[in-house]
């Protein structure tokens, strides 16, 4: 736990506790099974998930040549599966010359079952599973760990080998598969927007440039009390959404925003404290607005702009229009 702690911040992530508890289940199930699957949606964490494991169980070795068998020196090899045909996946005979060719799944899984030592060799099949690429690895994630080709090849993989499968659902995956690989399921919900915020306070405000401490932590106090209602407000009926958002992506979009803004050219947050406040509360008031709110739909729009309106009395917006039909002028204020 306490490495994990350390890689996180070694990536200026936060240590949070239960992103922390999936690191140490994805290990757990790794050491049981040949194949896992981590399932989840965009922005629950899943590729730092794993890439954070390979660089404990790295350091766990390097750093201790007498730790557990287990801690082993990680290489990973990531691949799209979906991104190309299947016999470019898997390796296919060319009709005219009757030549085989190696897929780059198969060329990856020859390379590592012809390696030797203890260095643990992960590939990783970052894509949706579906029924047709899927199926070809029942051989390999079941006991026999081998991976049967189009051509009668059969490659026998080693022990130290792993695959990993990096999915959004299992919609469309079948019995066979699914009872061969272990889950590791994330959720948005356990994550939360909060790390995210807090990394990004972090790293795009080093120092004094541009705002100084005081300045963000106002920023963070006006986060945690103003994005918890806009989310819920956006989720509540009869607001709608035409395309789906999660609510890591809405506050991802409102700081992409607020980056924006507080590092426009001419702009100085070293003036009168009044008026800098003035200025970070109605930026950050027309980011709300348009990082939570640009997804819904227009009458759900009208919606939404008195919860705007409420959490940013100090903003001030003209009546009669919406908060939709605003933009503040920093220069001006």
């Amino acid at each position: 736990m306490n490495n994990i702690k350390k890689q996180l911040l070694l990536r200026h992530l936060q240590p949070h506790a239960p992103f922390m508890a999936k690191v140490i289940q994805l290990f757990e199930t790794f050491v049981v099974r040949f194949g896992v699957m981590l399932v989840g949606f965009t922005g629950s964490g899943k590729t730092t998930c794993y890439e954070i494991l390979a660089d404990v169980m790295t350091a766990e070795r390097t750093n201790n040549p007498k730790a557990s068998k287990e801690y082993q020196v990680v290489t990973k090899q990531v691949l799209n599966p979906k991104s190309i045909s299947m016999g470019e996946l898997y390796g296919q005979v060319d009709l005219a010359t009757q030549e085989w060719t190696d897929g780059l799944a198969s060329k990856i899984l020859r390379i590592g079952a012809g390696g030797s030592g203890t260095e643990k060799e992960w590939t990783v099949f970052d894509g949706p599973v579906d029924a047709l690429w899927i199926e070809n690895m029942n051989t390999v994630l079941d006991d026999n760990m081998t991976l049967c080709l189009s051509n009668g090849q059969r490659i026998k993989l080693r022990p130290e080998m792993r695959m990993l499968f990096e999915v959004n659902d299992l919609r469309v995956a079948s019995p066979a598969t699914v009872s061969r690989c272990g889950m590791v399921y994330l959720t948005q919900e356990d994550l939360g927007w909060e790390p995210y915020v807090k990394t990004w306070l972090e790293t795009k405000f080093p120092g004094e440039h541009p705002l100084n401490d005081e300045q963000k932590q106002f920023l963070w106090d006006t986060f945690e009390g103003t994005v918890k209602l806009g989310l819920a407000k956006v989720r509540s009926y009869p607001l709608v959404e035409p395309i789906k958002t999660d609510d890591t992506q809405l506050v991802r979009s409102m700081c992409n925003l607020l980056e924006i803004m507080l590092h426009a050219p001419g702009v100085n947050f070293r003036g009168d404290q009044k008026t800098v406040r003035k200025d970070l509360e109605a930026i950050f008031a027309f980011c709300f607005t348009f990082g939570l709110g640009s997804a819904l739909s227009d009458k759900s729009k009208d919606y939404f702009d008195t919860t705007v309106k409420d959490c940013f009395k100090a903003a001030q917006y003209p009546a009669p229009c919406t908060v939709f039909d605003y933009f503040y002028d920093i220069k001006s204020h």
